[in-house]
């Protein structure tokens, strides 16, 4: 079952939406896959909805990166990317919650220019209730933290 949890915003629009349902498209399919394996799977859809999706795997080599800002030549990955939108969505299969993946992926994006929405979808269960481990988490830090965060932000538990 496809589960998710917003930031920063009250009501998703339409594009937040269409990302979501093809995750739900696929719900049952994602059990075993790592990412990008995921990945492949949902890239088709992605790239209909607007998304550039990166072509290889993301641990070792992603092709789509942006800009730290306009003043800077240092860049970060992507898992993919919609221009239009500025939307980001980043994959984490077994890292979400373990290796704090979802936190070093705020961190990261809140430096970013031109970003909108960051999307991070990560598995219900890895090695412990990662969806419900991270949100619970995240609730708290926005919450109680003096950071606040400059995009809109969505878990997508998977």
């Amino acid at each position: 079952m496809i589960t998710t949890k917003f930031y920063n915003v009250d009501k998703p629009d339409e594009d937040i939406n269409n990302l979501i349902e093809i995750f739900k498209n696929h719900d049952g399919n994602f059990d075993e896959m790592k990412t990008h394996a995921t990945l492949s799977l949902l890239r088709e859809e992605l790239e209909n909805i607007g998304f550039n999706v990166s072509k290889k795997h993301p641990k070792y080599l992603k092709t789509i990166s942006r800009p730290l800002s306009s003043n800077s030549d240092k860049r970060y990955p992507v898992t993919a990317f919609n221009e239009d939108k500025g939307i980001v969505l980043e994959i984490e299969t077994g890292r979400g919650y373990t290796n704090n993946a979802v936190i070093y992926n705020i961190l990261k994006f809140s430096m970013l220019e031109n970003i909108e929405t960051l999307v991070v979808a990560c598995k219900q269960k890895y090695t412990t209730t990662d969806f419900k481990k991270i949100t619970e988490f995240l609730d708290d830090f926005i919450e109680n933290s003096s950071m606040k965060l400059n995009f809109k932000l969505l878990i997508i538990g998977y």
